[in-house]
């Protein structure tokens, strides 16, 4: 499998996540190619500060979602987000001073990352979820949707 292409194995269940993750596949992509080919350093450093900003908006986002279903591993979760976000901005950082070269290993760090969090986390945080929404469909106690 390429680096960075989207399948139906990374669906969560939850189309919101699942769109929210397939755009930071299209973000970490595009930085990917332009790494892969040579593309110029200010568009590369721009197009990571694309992936990392849209990281930090899927990552409030999500843990909204998680907060309002009452997720019992909210903190350790929001924990997981808090170090990716730091190692993204220490490798952002790095690169614009000059101290570590644009190459692979960044965006390969970024696969690794996104599919363990995908695959285990949110697959984890998102099955906890559906569960508590079927318990309250059953029990008759699901709040209504607000509009």
């Amino acid at each position: 499998m390429k680096r960075f292409d989207w399948n139906n194995a990374l669906l969560t269940g939850d189309p919101r996540v699942d769109e929210q993750h397939k755009m930071l596949f299209v973000l970490a992509a595009k930085f990917n190619a332009s790494i892969v080919s040579g593309g110029s350093p200010a568009v590369t450093v721009k197009l990571i500060e694309d992936l990392v900003n849209y990281v930090v908006l899927h990552f409030k986002c999500e843990e909204e979602w998680y907060q309002e279903a009452n997720l019992p591993t909210l903190s350790e979760h929001n924990a997981h987000h808090e170090d990716m976000k730091r190692q993204l901005v220490r490798r952002i950082i790095a690169i614009k001073n000059g101290q570590i070269p644009m190459t692979a290993d960044v965006a390969i760090f970024f696969d690794k990352w996104i599919r363990h969090h995908i695959l285990v986390e949110d697959l984890n945080a998102i099955t906890w979820c559906k569960r508590q929404n079927e318990k309250l469909v059953a029990a008759g106690t699901l709040p209504q949707a607000s509009k």
